[in-house]
Order: structure tokens, then C-alpha cells, then sequence
């Protein structure tokens, strides 16, 4: 999937004609999941696709916790959030061809649709399908939400030609305020993923999987109660800097674009420095150089996001140009 182009009149007649400004929450969004969006029933790949006339893109996926404390997140995005971001990412050069798929988490320990996952698209059906979200609103007092399952279904069922045709990962974003649990249960695995043959599976392997085809970043939602020091520093463990604390959600579509920008410019710098240091040692190998090794490669490691304030610093500098 991922045909069409995203237009900032798209957004203004997808607002006016569903009345996005006036419902609530309730009225917004489906009152229970749409079997388009069940993974237990999907039995395709979720693919991002290149064609002759999109022959580079950028696959994102945006997974939301939508349990009680974070529905605000979701409707904060479809409100003003989404317009701003798709806008913000096609306002970018150096983000080619976006791709977005959202997808919403809960719990699998209290919830009926602790996982719904929708198509990758590059224009207005990306806000007709964050409309058609469930948002369950549960979660429990258990101490951590399900944010492994979108890893697992990213990792086990999806289809990047990015990654496929020039070895580029995806881009995957979990947002919430709670912790995350320690495992997934083979019998969570079965039920909501409909996998019958699965096994426990561990959190971290689970993130190990799916960052050999994606780069994952936890924006983590300060806001409330639930985002303690404990949760931070679980997050802290698996992520490292790509944990990202938000003080403020409404920020949320800024700080995803200024991530996306800064992460693909340390792509563009390794892709450089790579050429150059094989460009050097051909020079030498051939005779035409007179220096006496090829330019070692400058390699930062891990591309990392930038803080929230320089998260938000860039947003605000980049749009106000």
C-alpha cells in the first residue's frame, strides 16, 4: 500500500466533513475495533511499497495507547496533530515519500482489542483510518502496557521495499505513559495476533527482532501519573537516547517530525561518509591518490533523536521559516 500523495486541502475537507472540531471522543471514533484493523483476522502482510513513480519512501509507523489515560493523544491528532504533522513531513525535503501507518495499543491482560494496526498510506486515508480507530479506553492497574505486540507485528508482519531494495529501515514510534511488561504470553500471541503455534516471547527479544528492519523510539507521556521515575528508567534500559520524555502531548506531532529529520540526516552522513572512504580507498589502490591510507569512515553509531526541548526547538525554528 502507500499510493496516493497527502494535500493540505485533503485535511481542511476531511475535518470539515466529518465534524472534527465539534464531536467528542466517543462520537470521533468506532465504538468497537474494525475487523479491517483486527490482527488476529489480517492475514496479509502489511506492506509499504515503491512503484516507478515513488521509487524512494519512508515507511512510519505512529503506535498509540489508547487505554484511558492517552485517548487524549489520538483525538489531539486528528484534531490539529495529523494535519500538522503530514504537512510538517511533506514539508520536509529529506524525508522522501512518507509512508504512515498508524496502529493503537492497550493490554492484554484487560483489554478486547489490546492491538489494532491499519494500512501504510501516503495520503487523506491515513486520517480516515485513524478515525476509524477503536479507542477502548481500558488498560489496568498491572503496571505496563502492551507496546511489545506492535514490535512483534512490525517485525513478523510487514513488508518494507525500503529495507527489501536498499537495506533502509522503517521508522517506529510507540507513544504512552506506562511501562512495559517483561514478556508477552504465547497464549496473548495466539489470541490477538492469531499465530496458534506461538511461544512466549520476551520483551527484549521481541525489540531485538524488529530493529534489524525498523529504528524504534519511545516518546514517553510525562503528563499524569503514570509515567514515574521507575517507568522512565525501564524505558531508559531498552531504548537508551531513543526515549524520548514529553512534557507536553500536544507537542507530539512536532517531536516526531524533528526525530524523523534528524534520524535521516545521520542516515544521509553515514551513506556519505561511507562513499568517501571507498572513493579513497579505490584512489589508492589504483595509484591516483598520494596519500598513504584511504579517509577512515566517521561513524557516530546509532543515530540518535534529539531531546524534547531540541526536539521542539528544531519544530518551531524549521516551521517558522
Amino acid at each position: 500500500m502507500g499510493h496516493g500523495s497527502f494535500r493540505s486541502d485533503d485535511w481542511d475537507t476531511f475535518r470539515s466533513v466529518n465534524s472534527i472540531d465539534t464531536l467528542s471522543i466517543e462520537e470521533t471514533f468506532r465504538p468497537s475495533i474494525s475487523t479491517d484493523f483486527d490482527p488476529s483476522i489480517i492475514k496479509k502482510l502489511r506492506e509499504s511499497c515503491e512503484t516507478s513513480d515513488k521509487p524512494k519512501v519512508t515507511p512510519i509507523i505512529i503506535a498509540l495507547d489508547v487505554t484511558g489515560s492517552m485517548g487524549k493523544i489520538p483525538d489531539s491528532l486528528i484534531k490539529g496533530g495529523l494535519g500538522k504533522l503530514m504537512a510538517s513531513i511533506l514539508a520536509r525535503a529529506s524525508i522522501p515519500n512518507p509512508h504512515v501507518m498508524f496502529m493503537a495499543i492497550g493490554d492484554v491482560n484487560c483489554d478486547s482489542a489490546p492491538l489494532q494496526v491499519t494500512q501504510f498510506e501516503a495520503d487523506i486515508r491515513i486520517a480516515n483510518q485513524l478515525k476509524d480507530l477503536y479507542l477502548e479506553g481500558g488498560g489496568g492497574g498491572n503496571g505496563s502496557e502492551s507496546y511489545p505486540l506492535a514490535w512483534y507485528f512490525a517485525a513478523t508482519r510487514t513488508k518494507l521495499d525500503s529495507f527489501n531494495n536498499r537495506g533502509e529501515k522503517g521508522i517506529l514510534f510507540t507513544i504512552g505513559d506506562d511501562d512495559v511488561p517483561l514478556k508477552i504470553n504465547a497464549s496473548h500471541i495466539r489470541r490477538f495476533l492469531g499465530e496458534p503455534d506461538a511461544r512466549d516471547v520476551v520483551t527484549r527479544d521481541i525489540l531485538s527482532k524488529v530493529q534489524k528492519t525498523y529504528d524504534v523510539f519511545h516518546l514517553g507521556i510525562k503528563q499524569g501519573n503514570s509515567y514515574t521515575p521507575t517507568v522512565q528508567s525501564s524505558w531508559a534500559n531498552l531504548l537508551g537516547e531513543r526515549l524520548i520524555t514529553v512534557q507536553d502531548y500536544s507537542k507530539v506531532d512536532e517531536i516526531i517530525v524533528s526525530t524523523i529529520d534528524s534520524l535521516i540526516a545521520q542516515r544521509q552522513k553515514l551513506q556519505d561518509n561511507i562513499r568517501n572512504h571507498m572513493a579513497s580507498r579505490v584512489a589508492v589502490l589504483s595509484g591516483r591518490s598520494q596519500v598513504a591510507a584511504p579517509v577512515p569512515m566517521q561513524i557516530d553509531g546509532d543515530a540518535l533523536p534529539p531531546s524534547y526541548t531540541q526536539a521542539t526547538g528544531i519544530a518551531v525554528r524549521r516551521g517558522s521559516r
